[in-house]
């Protein structure tokens, strides 16, 4: 039973590894999962999608498919955050780091290849 309930966790989850930074202004409809990051108000941060480090107003790609990824962060003080974020496939999504700390999705845009 453990081990029919860890294979249901995984098949939601984007791979870890495998991403990289994409810095076009759209994506194709079949395209992986797309996730874009943002700070407010804009701070100087460094946030890692999967395994790969981006800054605010960046955005990373998955290497295949979608599903829930790992958005980790450090605040000023030196504490570790992270949090899962749901990134479908086909789909831009955007998460913002709010004033009080905590990440928010604030949209998950449908791929379709206009900026």
């Amino acid at each position: 039973m453990a081990g029919a309930l860890a294979v249901i966790g995984l098949l939601g989850c984007a791979p870890k590894l495998g991403w990289q930074r994409d810095d076009r202004r759209a994506c194709a409809s079949d395209e992986p999962a797309v996730v874009c990051v943002a700070s407010e108000p804009d701070r100087g941060l460094a946030f890692v999608v999967g395994a790969v480090e981006i800054l605010p107003g960046e955005c990373a790609q998955a290497p295949d498919g979608g599903g829930r990824v790992r958005v980790a962060w450090t605040d000023r003080d030196g504490h570790a955050h992270h949090r899962s974020v749901r990134a479908p496939a086909h789909r831009r999504t955007t998460v913002v780091l709010q004033p009080d700390g905590t990440l928010h999705a604030q949209g998950r845009a449908r791929c379709d290849a206009r900026p």
